[in-house]
């Protein structure tokens, strides 16, 4: 109960901070953290950029950080698929947005998402990790 209260309080402190691509550039601010159904990490933000909401890949080190920092660029963000942005992201929009990012290594399909540097997004999640959502607290 004390763990999950302090979650809340983290993910209540981290909605409205910016977001910074790999070069320092802000790239919009957070409006919601999406935590795994079944690990209760977190794994996803979703990020108001001056045009649209778009779902990002997140590490709870880049949470505790006093800037969020990601490591897509804001050309990548803004390519990301449309998902359903509400409470919470379904096995579907995991995929969809697993193959944008790059993260599953487990298949041998190209990354779709690259920095400003040409590098393609850093990352791994586990196929067994794709049989479930992530809901926002």
């Amino acid at each position: 109960m004390a763990e999950e209260n302090a979650q809340e309080s983290q993910e209540h402190e981290v909605v409205g901070r910016a977001v910074h691509g790999p070069h320092g550039e802000q790239i919009g601010v957070v409006t919601r953290v999406y935590r795994d159904d079944v690990t209760g990490y977190p794994e996803w933000i979703a990020v108001r950029t001056s045009r649209h909401e778009r779902v990002v890949p997140v590490g709870p080190v880049q949470l505790d950080a006093e800037r969020v920092a990601i490591v897509f660029d804001a050309d990548a963000v803004a390519a990301a698929p449309e998902v359903a942005a509400g409470d919470h992201l379904s096995v579907e929009d995991h995929r969809v947005l697993v193959r944008h990012y790059g993260l599953d290594r487990t298949n041998e399909a190209a990354p779709q998402a690259f920095d400003q540097e040409g590098e393609p997004g850093a990352g791994h999640l586990p196929s067994e990790r794709l049989e479930h959502g992530s809901s926002a607290d």
